[in-house]
């Protein structure tokens, strides 16, 4: 018997109800954590870091974004985004898949936003 895909474990997961998408979730964490006490280092490359802590940080970390969104806007039309400050974790269609990788990808709250064409707003001039 051949091993299953990637895809199609995510598919197996994805149809998983909820209850056991969790139980699936505090499994893999479980064997990250054997991982890296067994081998020294993390089985998964991830970003862990912890949410900023001050007012200033977190600021600090949502206008990256914000930039972010602006410079590369024209390459993700109707597409869902999730940053952590200036850092793509994942793109796609489908948000609550992209806040899942993001979220996977070890940001704890990332910042998740649709991109879509923004009208010029309307100005009469004096």
């Amino acid at each position: 018997m051949e091993p299953a895909t990637f895809e199609q474990v995510v598919a197996m997961v994805s149809s998983l109800p909820t209850h056991d998408r969790e139980r699936f979730k505090e499994w893999f964490k479980q064997q990250e954590r054997l991982d890296t006490k067994t081998n020294g280092s993390p089985a998964i490359e991830s970003s862990t870091q912890p949410m900023p802590s001050t007012l200033e940080e977190r600021e600090a970390r949502f206008q990256r974004a914000l930039r972010w969104l602006e410079e590369n806007k024209a390459k993700y039309l109707g597409q869902w985004v999730a940053l952590d400050g200036d850092r793509l974790l994942a793109a796609g269609t489908d948000g609550k898949q992209v806040y899942a990788e993001a979220v996977a990808a070890g940001v704890e709250v990332p910042f998740l936003k649709r991109v879509i064409e923004e009208p010029e707003p309307y100005y009469a001039g004096w």
